[in-house]
């Protein structure tokens, strides 16, 4: 009980921040330890490390738990994921204006690099837990062209690597990105808003051959145009670095 008292003493002290209360937090650790001894000569600030690594552990498989239960329910992992291009909009609601001749501002560029890096670097805990920062960035680059999107990506090696990564993690971050994308795309042919011209400047931009990316839009081959960018695109620096 002295235990109990000290390291109660020693978590109000700290202010310790969780959604458990103390008492629970305690319960927590001690009932996910098979002994919860503290050898006498070890400074309060260890033991005091200790339990805050315990704690976070334990609401780090909280996280994830809820992550993985709310990703095997497709409308709940949707709106986990919505902010993967395309996202909250229904189908039958009306897309963004997107013009091709409208550069991405400095706000926008900042939010691709936030929520591509986020994508390619963070464990599915971290992308739960960084939702909202991520969704909000989200909302910043709904307007841009999807060719737009891609010329930034493709044409910054960083980001280019985080393509890379996010391609060969697959899963649902890839999944829901290409969903989105493709989903875009589509929209901008139906609206007449991805032209054989807008193509070619693009290809100009990234220099590379416009002949597959024409085939692969007259095909609706959404999944080639991407594959394309990768074959003509790799990255000059170390792959899937970022």
């Amino acid at each position: 009980m002295a235990i109990r008292r000290i390291l109660a003493s020693l978590l109000t002290a700290v202010s310790i921040t969780s959604a458990f209360t103390i008492e629970e937090q305690i319960n927590s650790i001690q009932n996910g330890c098979k002994a919860c001894e503290i050898p006498q000569d070890q400074p309060f600030k260890d033991v005091l490390n200790h339990i805050n690594a315990q704690i976070s552990h334990a609401e780090a498989n909280q996280c994830e738990e809820v992550y993985l239960a709310a990703a095997s329910e497709p409308s709940l992992g949707s709106n986990i994921l919505s902010f993967m291009f395309g996202s909250s909009k229904g189908e039958s609601e009306e897309s963004p204006d997107r013009d091709y001749s409208r550069a991405p501002t400095k706000i926008q560029k900042d939010a691709i690099i936030y929520i591509f890096t986020s994508l390619a670097k963070f464990t599915k805990t971290e992308l739960f837990t960084h939702r909202s920062s991520i969704n909000s960035a989200g909302k910043k680059i709904e307007d841009i062209h999807p060719l737009v999107l891609l010329s930034y990506l493709f044409g910054e090696d960083d980001l280019r690597g985080c393509m890379e990564s996010m391609h060969e993690r697959g899963g649902m971050v890839w999944g829901k990105f290409t969903k989105g994308l493709f989903k875009s795309l589509r929209e901008e042919k139906q609206k007449g808003n991805l032209t054989r011209a807008q193509i070619n400047d693009f290809a100009k931009n990234l220099k590379i051959k416009p002949a597959p990316f024409h085939t692969a839009i007259e095909d609706n081959d959404w999944s080639g145009f991407v594959s394309k960018l990768f074959e003509q695109l790799p990255r000059k620096g170390t792959p899937r670095r970022y």
